[in-house]
C-alpha cells in the first residue's frame, strides 16, 4: 500500500473517530438538558405541594378561628345581649336606660362584626354555591360595610365550575385585593370581572380608582408587600399568571389568568 492510500485511511479513520465523538458530546448534552429540565419540573411541583399545603394549613387555622368566633365568642355577646334586654326591662331609671341602650347598640354592632369576620374567614357560600356567589357575598358585605361603590360582571353560568382550588384560590384572590384597596389605596370605586373561557381560561380583572402604588418597588422589598406575595403565591399554585398596572393616574389594575 503506498504513502497516499494510507493517508486516505488514516484520514477517514480519523473523521469516523471525529463524528464518533460529536454525536457523543450531542447525545451526552441532550441527554442533561433533559435532565435539567426534569429537575426544574421537579422543583417546581415541590414548590407547588410546598406553597399548597402553606396554604391549606392557613385555610385549615381560618376555619378554626372562624368557629371560635361564631360558636364561642358570638355565642357569649348573645348571651349578654340578653342579659342587657332582662336589665333594661327592669330599669326605671330614664339615665341609665339611655346608656344601657347605648351599650346595647354598640354590643349589636360587635356582634355583627363578629360574624361578618367569620363569614370572611370562611365562606359557606363557596362551598355550597360555588365562586360566583361566594363572591356576590363577600362584595355585598363590603359594600354595607364601607362607602365604596363596587361593581362586579361576570359570564360565568349557573352550571360552570371549577376545580376546588382554584375557585378557592380566585376567591381569596379577590378578598385580599379587596381589602388592599380598602386599608392602603384611598379608593371610591372597585370594579370586578371574572370571565370563563371554557376549556381555555378563566380571567380576573381587578380594577380601583386609588392613588396606586410603585409595582417595582414593593416587588423588591423582603419585608413588605405581603399582600401582594401572597396573592402571588395563591396564583402560582393554580398556574395562573399576574401582571399589574398601578400609579396615581389610573389607580391600581390586576390581570389574573388561570389556564384550565
Amino acid at each position: 500500500m503506498n504513502t497516499l492510500g494510507i493517508i486516505l485511511i488514516l484520514s477517514l479513520v480519523a473523521i469516523i473517530i471525529a463524528g464518533f465523538i460529536t454525536l457523543f458530546v450531542a447525545y451526552y448534552n441532550k441527554k442533561q438538558s433533559e435532565q435539567k429540565l426534569a429537575l426544574q419540573v421537579k422543583e417546581t411541583e415541590l414548590q407547588q405541594k410546598l406553597l399548597l399545603n402553606s396554604l391549606e394549613v392557613q385555610e385549615a387555622e381560618q376555619r378554626r378561628i372562624a368557629r371560635d368566633l361564631h360558636d364561642e365568642v358570638g355565642a357569649l355577646l348573645s348571651v349578654t345581649k340578653m342579659s342587657f334586654n332582662g336589665l333594661s326591662r327592669k330599669l326605671t331609671d330614664k339615665t341609665l336606660t339611655a346608656e344601657l341602650s347605648k351599650s346595647k347598640k354598640l354590643l349589636e354592632e360587635s356582634i355583627l362584626t363578629v360574624r361578618r369576620i367569620s363569614k370572611e374567614l370562611i365562606s359557606t357560600s363557596l362551598e355550597k354555591f360555588g365562586l360566583v356567589a361566594a363572591i356576590e357575598d363577600f362584595l355585598n358585605i363590603v359594600k354595607e360595610a364601607s362607602d365604596l361603590n363596587i361593581n362586579f360582571e361576570t359570564n360565568f353560568q349557573n352550571d360552570t365550575k371549577l376545580i376546588k382550588n382554584q375557585e378557592l384560590m380566585l376567591y381569596r384572590i379577590v378578598q385580599e385585593l379587596t381589602n388592599n384597596a380598602l386599608k392602603h389605596s384611598g379608593a371610591t370605586e372597585i370594579e370586578v370581572r371574572l370571565t370563563h373561557k371554557p376549556n381555555e381560561e378563566v380571567k380576573l380583572l381587578f380594577f380601583d380608582n386609588g392613588s396606586g402604588f410603585d409595582v417595582a418597588a414593593i416587588n423588591a422589598k423582603t419585608d413588605g408587600g405581603l399582600g401582594l406575595k401572597n396573592i402571588e403565591s395563591r396564583i402560582k399554585v393554580i398556574n395562573g399568571s399576574l401582571s399589574i398596572i398601578s400609579n396615581q393616574e389610573i389607580g391600581s389594575r390586576f390581570n389574573v389568568r388561570v389556564p384550565l
